[in-house]
């Protein structure tokens, strides 16, 4: 799929969802996955979080460009069903896509995903601190160096405190690549060690 493809799905997305103002967060995702191209990275993406399926759609398109894959883990197995898996479908991502169902917390999981590297890690799931945290310091150890760890709603104060906690213990592995503080807030690490 050409990228000028993806900006119209994506464009229509947004039509469809009522989320103008989400258009430059898409196109920060989509452009994250597309640099993972030509480095030596994994092409594998990990997002915690499906919800609607609205990130996973541009996380998608970009993966189907550069011939990646993307895994999303979430517990509201039913919402997954109802409203993710079929706009997956509608957009016929369905084969650059792996859901995989239940607590990104649970040791099925983490054992499942742990001999996988990722390029870029996506979390947007319980926004509560110290599960945010963990998931940091869990699936971090996933990203390949030169990788993307993306956080949003990095402007809720439990993220946010999870986030500074995890970059006092391991700030040094890690450098500060994109924020923005306005809605949708979103923040952007590039693994260095």
């Amino acid at each position: 799929m050409e990228r000028k493809e993806c900006e119209i799905i994506l464009r229509i997305m947004n039509e469809v969802i009522d989320a103008g103002h989400m258009e430059r967060y898409y196109t920060v995702l989509t452009d994250l996955v597309y640099s993972l191209q030509n480095r030596q990275i994994s092409n594998n993406i990990l997002e915690l979080g499906t919800g609607y399926g609205h990130s996973l759609v541009c996380l998608a398109l970009a993966a189907k460009a550069i011939d990646g894959r993307v895994y999303t883990i979430d517990n509201d197995v039913e919402r997954v069903n109802r409203i993710a898996r079929p706009t997956i479908n509608k957009f016929d991502l369905q084969n650059y896509v792996g859901f995989i169902e239940g607590d990104t917390l649970s040791t099925q999981i983490i054992d499942k995903l742990a001999n996988f590297t990722f390029g870029l890690i996506f979390l947007d799931s319980s926004h509560l601190q110290i599960p945010t945290l963990t998931e940091l310091s869990t699936y971090s150890r996933l990203l390949d160096k030169g990788g993307y760890l993306v956080l949003h709603d990095t402007n809720e104060e439990s993220v946010k405190h999870a986030l500074s906690e995890f970059l006092s213990n391991r700030g040094d592995e890690f450098i500060l690549a994109l924020e923005f503080i306005q809605m949708p807030s979103l923040t952007v690490l590039r693994k260095i060690k």
